[in-house]
């Protein structure tokens, strides 16, 4: 089981690194307006790389990237304020990346200073006992940032970066944003004009969402922050994935404090092992929702599968996906559990009755071919199922195999050698829990 959940999560990965490649021109940049305000040049966020840096001081391992000379910039010129009074109250504070970003796009730089907006309902949100920004807090660290900013002369640092951050800007436009479908949103509750993404070049990883609310949630304005990269080929899922928790959130909040059987969900969904980012499980319920609607979107603006979507999320800490996503879209659930295989493959197969053996280090694993009636049938399931997240089988090769007890339908993605391949073990494969006895496919 160890290897089929590091396989698949070396294809979610994959999928994650593909989902908006093309054979576009890197070097072409679609005609982009750098926009500059008070706190921002384009994509990158004063108010969040100021804010960033005071956790990043503070040790914080959320914070900590050196993978880039910008990043080792950083610390080599704020290494001196590390007894700073903000920083010494980040290290009290404690707070996770994604409370440092809600606490960033409160902020409005003035000729006075940087601070908070009208509306802070969202910052100060309570769930439970679980506390992080309060009145007292927020305006306490508000205080001391400002003097931050001023006595490290970070106004100088972020300008001295301009043409850094322009060519950043161009880059992340080019190679993923322009290609968003904002309009999609509008017809959830979202107001296009009111979505806003930010690139942190100080965040190597993780990507998070925040919003300031409004009168209504047409009113709200939704932020979606995403690590740099040198290369953002591939990240318009994880774009749609952030702005979707302002959809998700608000909507989780709810059921999750009304509907006992989705509150079950979230609760027995969690595991920190797997999935340490969702411990809590309001956050899962969050997660969920929000997945669901990140679904809804790359099935009706990419042509996704939706039983490959659910059966990920399902193979993954979300064993509930397929419920949860029927409820959001208020449609029948898909019973993938009964019926895995004729809702992935798509079309007419056959399993091979030789059961074959092969030895590993951690025991033996068996498997069966599962044959597609014609080769036409096997390269088209192939484009239909994979086309979506830039994936190709030159065979469409589908197993049914056991490993430790557990059976997984498996789809070859990669060059279509066989489980056992010609330069190594294992090749690509895509992998999807089965949902029933091993008797049925390997008897005794």
């Amino acid at each position: 089981m160890k290897r089929i959940v590091l396989i698949s999560l070396l294809i979610l990965l994959a999928v994650l690194a593909t989902a908006c490649a093309g054979n576009r021109n890197r070097d072409w940049y679609p005609r982009f307006e750098i926009i500059e305000t008070t706190h921002n040049i384009g994509f990158v966020d004063k108010r969040f790389e100021l804010t960033a840096l005071v956790f990043r001081l503070a040790g914080s391992v959320d914070f900590n990237d050196a993978d880039t000379p910008y990043q080792r910039r950083l610390n080599e010129t704020f290494r001196d304020f590390r007894d700073h009074a903000i920083v010494d109250f980040a290290r009290r504070l404690g707070f996770s990346q994604d409370a440092v970003f809600r606490f960033a796009v409160h902020l409005d730089k003035t000729e006075d200073g940087f601070v908070f907006v009208e509306n802070t309902d969202f910052l100060l949100q309570q769930n439970g006992d679980f506390v992080r920004w309060t009145q007292d807090n927020a305006h306490d660290f508000l205080a001391l940032l400002n003097d931050f900013y001023i006595e490290t002369d970070f106004a100088a640092f972020f300008g001295e970066n301009t043409s850094f951050y322009m060519e950043t800007n161009r880059r992340f436009y080019a190679q993923v944003y322009h290609n968003v479908n904002k309009e999609w949103f509008a017809r959830h509750g979202l107001n296009p004009e009111n979505m806003r993404a930010v690139v942190s070049p100080s965040m190597s990883r993780m990507g998070y969402a925040a919003w300031v609310e409004g009168e209504t949630a047409y009113d709200r304005f939704v932020y979606a922050m995403l690590p740099y990269a040198a290369d953002f080929i591939g990240f318009h899922r994880f774009i749609v994935h952030e702005y979707a928790h302002a959809l998700g959130n608000p909507i989780a909040d709810v059921w999750y404090a009304q509907n006992d059987e989705f509150r079950h969900w979230a609760t027995v969904s969690i595991d920190p092992v797997r999935n340490p980012g969702h411990a809590i499980s309001f956050v899962m319920a969050g997660e969920y929702v929000t997945r669901a609607f990140e679904i809804l979107y790359l099935v009706e603006n990419h042509n996704a599968n939706l039983a490959v979507e659910l059966l990920q999320q399902m193979q993954f800490t979300f064993p509930y996906m397929a419920e949860v996503f029927a409820m959001v879209t208020n449609t029948e659930i898909l019973n993938l559990r009964e019926n895995v295989m004729e809702y992935v493959l798509g079309v007419p197969f056959e399993i091979d009755k030789t059961i074959h053996t092969l030895s590993i280090d951690e025991g033996d694993i068996r498997w069966r071919y599962v044959h597609l009636y014609d080769q036409l049938a096997v390269e088209s399931f192939a484009r239909a199922h994979f086309a979506n997240v830039g994936l190709t089988s030159r065979t469409g090769e589908v197993i049914i195999i056991d490993i430790h007890g557990e059976p997984s339908l498996w789809i070859d993605i990669s060059s279509g050698a066989g489980i056992e391949g010609r330069d190594a073990r294992f090749r690509q494969y895509s992998a999807f829990p089965l949902f029933k006895p091993l008797d049925c496919f390997f008897p005794n």
